[in-house]
């Protein structure tokens, strides 16, 4: 029987555990790269359903204010969750998928689909459209029998080569109705308040920026509201019972202003839903980006005007498009004939 050193056996032993060791973080290594490719492709496929929700929403009605469950694949423990609320005109959609252990959530400012989106739509009140100055309208236009023709104001007449840029059609003596009127009815009156509202102080020079994730920031006032040298982006609203003023220095973006009388000064920038009920001003050079909404409401009568397409080769994603609404100086007052 042969007998061996100390130091070979320990030398065999040294050599023998590295082995061990070398095979053993070889194997965890197999294990922690499939189970990250596993998580990966988990996580992208959430990511997937998350947006495969928003398509679900186009075709399927579903309730506001309540949760809905979907599933897009049977064979793995995969959930989407889905919650819609009112956002002035539009919708705020709250998507949350989850697959395993992967999630994913999603908000989305949404409106209404409109495969014939029209350009201007005029209800029929046995008179033309008359259009002076460089007017220009493009797409497709409801008119009443009467058409459109060239007028002349205090020396301007049409310089435009064609009346309607496109298409246009008969329209009827009903404007084409709008969902979300009763909507708009109850926010202008307060329907809005609860008890998730968060009070802020508004001054010169803030700076605020509010998920919809998170409680609505709320700012009121009986007198006049100045927003000037002001930064809010979200989740805001702003209300007065007297007249709220938009400087230019200001920067709003998908907050909702609420105010009998509501003024936007010259050369202003941004994106925002205005709601009034006596009064709404729009100075020189504005420059409203999608989805600018500004909506003059009473009773009896609604004018509404938003961003459409300004670009006719714009590329279909999934993004909402770069809209714009550019505007001369305009003063809408309830009682007046808007063409």
């Amino acid at each position: 029987m042969q007998k061996l050193k100390a130091g070979a056996l320990q030398y065999t032993i040294f050599i023998s555990v590295l082995i061990l060791l070398l095979v053993s973080a070889f194997i965890s290594l197999a294990y922690l790269q499939q189970k990250t490719r596993m998580s990966a492709s988990f996580f992208q496929e959430t990511i997937q359903h998350c947006n495969m929700s928003f398509e679900y929403l186009a075709t399927n009605e579903t309730p506001y204010n309540q949760e809905i469950e979907i599933s897009f694949n049977d064979e793995v423990e995969s959930k989407v969750i889905l919650t819609k609320k009112h956002w002035g005109l539009f919708d705020i959609v709250h998507s949350k998928a989850q697959i395993k252990k992967e999630e994913f959530e999603q908000f989305a400012l949404v409106g209404g689909y409109q495969p014939d989106k029209s350009a201007l739509y005029l209800k029929e009140n046995n008179k033309p459209l008359v259009l002076v100055g460089n007017t220009e309208i493009r797409g497709v236009a409801f008119l009443p029998k009467q058409g459109v023709r060239r007028g002349n104001i205090a020396g301007n007449s049409y310089y435009g080569s064609e009346l309607i840029y496109g298409v246009t059609g008969q329209s009827t003596n009903q404007l084409p109705t709008i969902k979300t009127k009763q909507t708009v009815k109850g926010w202008i009156k307060g329907g809005f308040l609860n008890d998730e509202l968060q009070s802020i102080d508004l001054y010169d020079g803030l700076q605020l920026q509010n998920s919809f994730n998170q409680p609505t920031q709320f700012f009121q006032s009986d007198g006049l509201i100045d927003l000037r040298f002001v930064k809010l982006t979200g989740n805001i609203i702003i209300k007065s019972n007297t007249k709220i003023v938009v400087a230019n220095s200001s920067q709003l973006q998908d907050v909702i202003l609420i105010a009998p009388e509501i003024e936007i000064k010259n050369n202003t920038v941004g994106n925002f839903q205005a709601f009034a009920t006596k009064e709404l001003i729009v100075g020189e050079g504005c420059n409203l980006l999608y989805p600018t909404v500004l909506c003059l409401f009473a009773e009896n009568q609604t004018i509404i005007a938003s961003g459409s397409s300004t670009n006719e080769h714009q590329p279909t994603t999934n993004q909402p498009p770069t809209n714009q609404l550019q505007l001369q100086p305009t003063r809408l007052q309830l009682g007046q004939t808007l063409l």
